[in-house]
């Protein structure tokens, strides 16, 4: 790999940018098949990271199918050893005795499951089933010859459902993605689809440096990010910027109405907000490029509103009234620090915007507003 590449790559992973690591069939078997140990016994590292190593189901079952022959190669090996032994009546007893355990264990298929299944636990691995490739994609890459299909190429339609199966899983994240591969095809799939952010590696060995190597800096800048964040919580200020940004999201989104035998129209004119209290912060969203904090939020506010009345056609006005009324507010408070820029937003249900002011009416000669509980 090219080291501007690959200082690109580590660039995007440090950023967050790059956040899933993904691997073909050849890299596993490049590796010797063995799940726990080498190059693909480190993958073990992502259970606990920010990273996550996500696989094609169809690179799953062709791994599984690859370990249960290994393992009916080992059995078939094996039957052919015994029938030596038995020849040998000093080892005869002994040989048929292990014989016997061995036929009353799994089957090569449920062991190679039972490997698969504990590489993935082991990894916290996510499998992306071949339903996130539609058959209109396959057949448009099938037909046209694009890659993995060429002109001469045209059985690669497993090929085909992994990658496109990775790509939409790649697109929905909203990031990228490593891909390990020395496949021909898949490297040209990846080069024409540059867009879709998906960037290949040759080797496992390569792959994992660039993560790696990102790994101390990553882990520095999301402390930097929570550290921000909460000297900004604990800041003089920030309990009064928040109560007012409640105060104007109430005023922006919030919708007086009222019951009257008239039409009317209506508009809030004030708001009061006391009691504003936030608290029960949980981490929603903890990433390399962002964390993002949601709080509890509760207050009560008091609402003026004038009401404008009018004949059912709106073509004569009958008065007007002033009404005031109390609510309590619940709703969230989403606190986010997006690579240094923190931001805050008022989250509320359609239920604390409709202000209800019961019985409406025009006020009589002197009476400026009316209160109701």
């Amino acid at each position: 790999m090219e080291k501007d590449q690959a200082g690109h790559l580590k660039e995007l992973v440090r950023d967050g940018f790059i956040r899933h690591l993904s691997i073909d069939t050849s890299t596993f078997l490049q590796n010797g098949l063995s799940l726990k140990g080498g190059l693909i016994g480190q993958l073990a590292q992502f259970r606990e990271s920010r990273f996550k190593l996500i696989l094609s189901s169809v690179v799953v079952d062709e791994i599984k199918r690859k370990i249960s022959e290994s393992h009916q190669d080992g059995m078939d090996s094996w039957k052919k050893t015994l029938k030596k032994l038995t020849k040998i009546p000093e080892v005869a007893p002994n040989a048929r005795e292990l014989d016997f355990l061995i036929s009353e264990a799994r089957t090569p298929s449920e062991l190679a499951w039972h490997e698969i299944n504990d590489f993935l636990l082991t990894t916290a691995a996510d499998v992306i089933s071949a339903d996130h490739a539609t058959i209109d994609e396959v057949l448009h890459l099938y037909f046209n010859g694009r890659p993995p299909f060429g002109p001469t190429k045209r059985k690669e339609f497993p090929d085909a459902i992994a990658l496109l199966g990775i790509e939409a899983w790649t697109r929905a994240s909203r990031g990228g993605t490593i891909i390990v591969s020395a496949d021909g095809d898949w490297m040209r799939f990846c080069e024409e689809r540059a867009n879709e952010n998906l960037f290949i590696v040759e080797d496992l060995k390569t792959a994992l440096a660039i993560i790696n190597e990102s790994e101390e800096v990553r882990k520095v800048e999301a402390q930097t990010r929570f550290e921000r964040v909460r000297q900004t919580i604990q800041s003089d200020n920030f309990h009064k910027s928040t109560a007012q940004l409640l105060r104007r999201h109430l005023s922006n989104e919030s919708r007086a109405h009222g019951m009257s035998i008239l039409a009317y129209t209506a508009k809030i004119n004030e708001i009061e907000l006391g009691n504003f209290e936030f608290g029960n912060g949980s981490r929603i969203r903890d990433d390399d490029a962002a964390i993002s904090i949601l709080f509890d939020v509760t207050a009560h506010a008091t609402f003026w509103s004038t009401f404008y009345f009018f004949n059912e056609n709106f073509t004569k006005p009958l008065g007007q009234g002033t009404y005031y009324i109390g609510k309590d507010i619940s709703g969230g408070l989403l606190l986010t620090d997006d690579k240094g820029s923190v931001s805050t937003e008022i989250l509320l249900n359609e239920e604390n915007l409709s202000i209800d002011f019961g019985m409406v009416e025009p006020s009589g000669d002197g009476i400026a507003s009316r209160h109701r509980t």
